[in-house]
């Protein structure tokens, strides 16, 4: 007996798939039980890493805000979504340290433009009224990797050969930047610490196809404009002011073949990858240690 439909989980969403075709049956805003990453689970990250005895993490806050990578920091291995207001969902919020604010599918590349059809500047405003985000403090953007695996490859030119041009690639990476810039003075300007979290290396090629998911161009292509947006907005944090991290190197190996182990569902990192994050925050001092604490440092200068 053949069945004519069946039900399946997509990332948050549930679905029934009626003869090869996905018909959305409805969505939950959580999936499953959120996990409590406990301060044991961060120490013991934190003492692997350093080799140092590391006996309490110090209370204290660093808010995400952005694309659904920014889920990564509530420290689950799926997506949680918990509505809040205003469009804006934010995690189990399980990390010790770490709070998120998932703005919805936003992009560097319009995220001063008012009324986008993300609204991610009127999202942004609204977080800064009402206080959620303030003077002071430590705000990680973590925006780029849906321009870079959905609308990039849709402007690149292509040469003679089929190829995409390297120079149009460049050129749509830094328009993409120029916008991303005044995002992150807006943010300045309200005298917050800024840390940007580089887009992380995009799915295998061998990865089942989501149209929840969509992608444009090759596995290489996208980790080769990844690789490249990376090191722009680097070059940017050196000018302007903001902490650069970024642990897209590790998620690569030297062909640029992203490592599926880090991953998920393909698309967003899980568990396996905190103690990369951890081991660049303590790199790039956002995450100190002071007297066997692992604190969140009060003087971060980029």
């Amino acid at each position: 007996m053949i069945n004519l439909f069946k039900f399946e989980r997509v990332r948050n969403r549930l679905f029934i798939n009626f003869l090869g075709i996905k018909f959305k049956f409805t969505s939950f805003n959580n999936w499953g039980k959120c996990n409590k990453l406990s301060d044991f689970h961060l120490l013991k990250t934190v003492n692997e890493l350093t080799n140092q005895e590391v006996t309490k993490v110090k209370a204290g806050t660093i808010f995400v805000i952005g694309d659904s990578h920014s889920v990564f920091f509530s420290g689950q291995d799926f997506l949680s979504y918990k509505k809040l207001k205003y469009g804006i969902t934010t995690g189990c919020q399980s990390m010790p340290a770490f709070k998120n604010y998932h703005l919805g599918a936003v992009l560097a590349y319009n995220s001063m433009k008012e009324n986008s059809t993300t609204n991610t500047l009127n999202k942004t405003k609204f977080l800064i009224k009402n206080s959620y985000i303030k003077k002071g403090d430590i705000v990680v953007l973590s925006f780029g990797e849906i321009d870079i695996r959905v609308h990039l490859f849709k402007r690149v030119e292509k040469d003679e050969n089929g190829e995409f041009n390297l120079q149009s690639m460049n050129d749509e990476i830094e328009a993409i930047l120029k916008n991303y810039l005044e995002y992150i003075k807006m943010l300045q300007n309200e005298e917050m610490k800024v840390i940007t979290w580089g887009p992380v290396a995009s799915q295998n090629d061998s990865v089942p196809k989501d149209f929840l998911l969509p992608s444009i161009g090759s596995e290489h292509d996208r980790n080769l404009a990844t690789k490249i947006f990376n090191e722009k907005l680097e070059e940017l944090s050196h000018k302007n002011g903001f902490v650069f991290c970024s642990i897209f190197n590790k998620l690569v190996d030297d062909k640029l073949n992203t490592k599926t182990q880090y991953y998920v569902d393909g698309y967003h990192l899980g568990t396996k990858a905190i103690p990369l994050m951890v081991e660049e925050f303590l790199n790039k001092k956002v995450l100190i240690i002071k007297d066997k604490e692992v604190l969140i440092n009060p003087e971060l200068q980029p």
